[in-house]
């Protein structure tokens, strides 16, 4: 029987760059965006943008951009009416040129969250509302290897709308959103054995995703699910 990933949990491979995506269902409070890649040896700025719409001209709820200028730096910003807004910046530079990284930017309700690498980074509070968010746009100085969407707010269920988070009335207009709901934090470069409590437990359409690779010498490893240590349920791919 054919694997079939939980929606959202597809990521797309290798990207070419300029990349510049729709994000499924439009962007919400809950999702993540999880990006792989691999910094040029060369590189002297790259940026990931949250954008409003599509063409010249698109509004940016969020600008980072790292910038390798003699002064190492991060640049967040956002962008109305073709203006740039107040510029922030942090002093850190957290990736190295030639090497791969992982960024993470999570949407939460007052601001977005970058981590990169598993460490904490910034975060940017929100300018524009969330869900006027509709594409992912990435280019610089980078080799992209993954992109993927993760979580999000499940779809209201019918009936009188609630009121929305953000002001603007007529400017909600988004398809809902079928990705499933992250309920935590990723867990970033975890020591094996690994062992965690599923808070809540498993219950059906729930998804445990992992992310790691196979060390050439590697013969089998094991995924274990169970009530406690002594009740549990194994997974052991073989090579």
């Amino acid at each position: 029987m054919a694997f079939v990933p939980a929606p959202g949990y597809q990521p797309t491979y290798n990207p070419t760059l300029p990349y510049y995506k729709p994000i499924p269902g439009g962007l919400r409070v809950g999702m993540s965006v999880y990006i792989q890649g691999v910094a040029n040896e060369h590189m002297k700025r790259f940026f990931v943008n949250f954008v409003v719409g599509q063409g010249p001209g698109a509004d940016v709820a969020f600008h980072f951009n790292p910038r390798f200028d003699g002064w190492d730096k991060v640049v967040f910003n956002s962008q109305q009416d073709g203006k740039w807004g107040n510029e922030e910046k942090k002093r850190s530079m957290p990736f190295r040129k030639g090497a791969a990284f992982e960024l993470v930017i999570m949407v939460l309700p007052e601001h977005y969250k970058v981590v990169v690498n598993g460490d904490p980074f910034y975060e940017f509070g929100h300018r524009i509302p969330v869900q006027l968010v509709t594409h992912l746009q990435v280019d610089g100085d980078l080799t992209l290897q993954s992109i993927n969407f993760i979580g999000g707010q499940p779809a209201p269920s019918p009936g009188p709308m609630p009121n929305p988070g953000y002001p603007g009335p007529g400017k909600h207009n988004q398809q809902p959103c079928n990705l499933p709901c992250m309920e935590g934090a990723p867990t970033f470069n975890p020591p094996v054995p690994y062992k965690a409590r599923l808070q809540g437990g498993l219950v059906a359409r729930r998804t445990i995703v992992i992310k790691g690779y196979v060390p050439p010498s590697g013969k089998r490893y094991g995924m274990e699910t169970g009530r406690d240590s002594s009740l549990l349920s194994p997974l052991r791919p073989k090579s």
